[in-house]
């Protein structure tokens, strides 16, 4: 169910709104480096009033050890294909993000997540995702690429931020207008690919809301989103699709199109 609506996403869009896409890429798009990435993993930590959890063969597993266990299987694999990637896990807590430190490797904590007896925060009525762009945008990182090499080909490295989001009511707030967001959002050096998993859709909930925010974000056209329910092969399938370099690999659309 949760992969028909992804198709249903990608192939409504009409075919000269794929060539302008492609046309817009072929403009802004760096070259294909395989540079190195520094990571961010937002992974979602709360807990909403009504959620509900995955199923594998038989068993049950909450939504935070199904993205804890995504997440590790993604950072085992990028580091694969490239062993200088840099990663930072950053826990999503009930209102807003915990702050920013440095990349150092923190993968440790997805463990901790994993645990049964892992404290979980609430759900808050809103969710702010100002306080999480502007750290990623005041990062000495960032700002090595904004103003010391804004020109150097191939970049030293790129910013990428994979936002995994477990919330069926909390509608996420940002205000692209403030400068260093805006900044941040239209930076070559930066990408930002989104994954929810949610309850079943409904008009009790707020999916489609949450849906259209985060698809939003992205002003370039590079952002790959996924919606997945509580689907665990579609989860594991998602997260595998977001292994190639995000210099290297096609738009969404493209990637959707050519299956």
């Amino acid at each position: 169910m949760a992969s028909a609506e992804n198709e249903a996403r990608m192939i409504t869009l009409n075919p000269d709104n794929h060539l302008l896409m492609t046309f817009f890429s072929f403009l802004n798009h760096l070259p294909s480096y395989n540079v190195k990435e520094k990571i961010i993993i937002a992974i979602d930590t709360a807990v909403e009033y009504d959620q509900t959890n995955f199923h594998i063969d038989g068993h049950i597993m909450s939504p935070l050890f199904a993205l804890a266990s995504a997440a590790k299987m993604f950072i085992t694999l990028k580091k694969e294909t490239n062993p200088n990637h840099e990663f930072f896990i950053l826990p999503l807590k009930g209102t807003k993000a915990v702050l920013f430190d440095d990349f150092n490797n923190n993968c440790d904590i997805l463990d901790e997540l994993m645990k049964d007896d892992y404290f979980s925060y609430r759900a808050g009525d809103k969710f702010d995702l100002d306080d999480l762009f502007v750290n990623i945008a005041t990062t000495n990182e960032f700002w090595n690429l904004g103003c010391k090499t804004p020109n150097e080909m191939p970049p030293p490295f790129i910013l990428r931020l994979v936002f995994l989001y477990n919330r069926s009511h909390t509608i996420p707030k940002i205000d692209k207008t403030v400068g260093v967001i805006q900044k941040l959002i239209d930076s070559p050096h930066f990408f930002m690919d989104v994954l929810v998993t949610h309850n079943p859709v409904s008009h009790e909930n707020n999916c489609e809301k949450i849906f259209k925010v985060l698809q939003n974000i992205d002003s370039k056209g590079f952002s790959y989103f996924f919606n997945i329910g509580r689907d665990y092969n579609d989860l594991t399938k998602s997260i595998l699709k977001l292994i190639g370099h995000p210099l290297q690999r096609p738009l969404q659309s493209s990637f959707y199109h050519s299956l």
